[in-house]
């Protein structure tokens, strides 16, 4: 029931097209945006240390989307690399600070993407 819901959520926002902050202080956070074809975007993330951090993206279904999450250093964290649009990954920061999230679009059209952290 709980997927269903966050799936309903998420067709809602990829449909109307609206977005909140791309860069929450602390907390959950949303972004909706469009991902170019063979391109990256990039948003920026406060995380609390030692706390679960959790990135899910849902893209719109017309091309892989992966995920990948950077520290401060630039130093790669953690990555999802699904072959889909859909990819969801978890990490302990060590202690709160900002993180880098890339959307790496591997398709030759643009794709809607709807990401959520936690």
């Amino acid at each position: 029931m709980k997927k269903l819901a966050l799936g309903v959520a998420a067709v809602a926002l990829l449909v109307c097209g609206t977005f909140a902050s791309a860069e929450p202080l602390l907390g959950r956070g949303t972004w909706v945006g469009r991902v170019e074809a063979y391109s990256s975007r990039y948003i920026n993330e406060t995380f609390v240390g030692g706390r679960l951090a959790v990135v899910s993206i849902v893209g719109d279904g017309s091309t892989d989307v992966d995920v990948f999450v950077y520290d401060a250093a630039g130093r790669l964290v953690v990555r999802g690399i699904g072959l889909t649009d859909r990819e969801r990954v978890s990490f302990y920061p060590p202690a709160t600070g900002r993180y880098t999230i890339e959307l790496r679009n591997l398709g030759s059209v643009w794709n809607r993407v709807l990401l959520m952290t936690d």
